[in-house]
């Protein structure tokens, strides 16, 4: 059991409850006048200085890139995604059209500082046919999976993926694919929102004809641009629910993905739906699962 060793104020603070390890008191006992504590008071000083007052105004700052030079009109972006190091949001609409425009923040850089602001947009650099127009992203501790919406033409399946370990602005490090165009399911197109365990499940919401529940899945450990690493499943189309369409987000508990939902087309509807992911086939659960905006 650990054992309380004797109080000392540190940084104007009474320490009465440093612990050590083992089963003897006298074990680890501290010798505080032989020891230089500075150090491990600033440490605990700058550590439990305590949480900043929600409504303090000096807590919260604003930033807008595009006023500042970053990009060509970096605005409109729905949902991010953190890579553990840098923010990634996700395009969706400028004002003027659908955009492609991916904005990306240093966090290790000052906030307010342009130096920690780049911008890229893939498709007008070549990649892909028209990845515009997104809502959503997921990460999985290497790529970035951008979920397909509206691309200013159609609701769209065009998947767009950032290798974060290549080149911000090199298109080398994203490409594209459309599992629909492909041949794979009946009309896999406008999702909103992602859930990674081992597969990226994409959420469904409006195919364009109408608002549907053709999940859509991606094997992680397969090739992106390989049919093999897709599939689709319409749990409504298979008996489940009511009427289980249009959903926007989901959440994974480890086990279970529940579809948050928002509109069967009639009407806006609360129906939740719940996929087992251990049911069959069994996938193991990863130990850390990264990042991810489910909005």
């Amino acid at each position: 059991m650990p054992y309380a060793v004797e109080s000392k104020t540190l940084a104007g603070r009474d320490w009465s409850s440093i612990l050590v390890n083992g089963n003897d008191p006298t074990i680890g006992k501290i010798n505080w006048d032989k020891i230089d504590i500075n150090p491990l008071a600033d440490i605990f000083a700058d550590n439990l200085q305590g949480f900043a007052n929600f409504d303090d105004s000096l807590a919260w700052r604003t930033f807008d890139p595009g006023d500042n030079g970053v990009g060509v009109d970096p605005d409109g972006y729905i949902g991010g995604v953190y890579d553990g190091r840098y923010i990634y949001f996700v395009p969706n609409n400028n004002g003027t059209e659908r955009h492609g425009e991916v904005l990306r923040h240093d966090t290790q850089g000052p906030f307010t500082d342009t130096s920690s602001w780049e911008a890229f947009d893939p498709g007008i650099n070549g990649v892909g046919t028209d990845p515009d127009g997104f809502r959503g992203g997921v990460y999985d501790g290497r790529y970035i999976y951008f979920m397909p919406r509206h691309n200013g033409a159609e609701h769209h399946g065009e998947v767009l993926c950032h290798d974060t370990q290549g080149p911000f602005t090199d298109t080398n490090s994203w490409q594209t694919f459309d599992p629909g165009l492909n041949g794979i399911g009946v009309d896999p197109d406008g999702y909103i929102g992602g859930v990674y365990g081992r597969y990226i499940y994409f959420v469904p919401n409006n195919n364009g004809t109408e608002h549907h529940r053709e999940v859509l899945r991606h094997d992680t450990q397969g090739i992106f641009t390989d049919t093999n690493s897709w599939q689709t499943f319409d749990p409504g189309l298979n008996g489940v629910g009511t009427d289980s369409d249009g959903y926007i987000g989901g959440v994974y508990d480890g086990r279970y993905i529940y579809f948050v939902p928002f509109r069967n087309q009639p009407d806006y509807h609360g129906e939740v739906l719940r996929y087992d992911t251990r049911r069959f086939p069994y996938q193991q659960v990863p130990s850390t699962v990264y990042g991810g905006s489910f909005f």
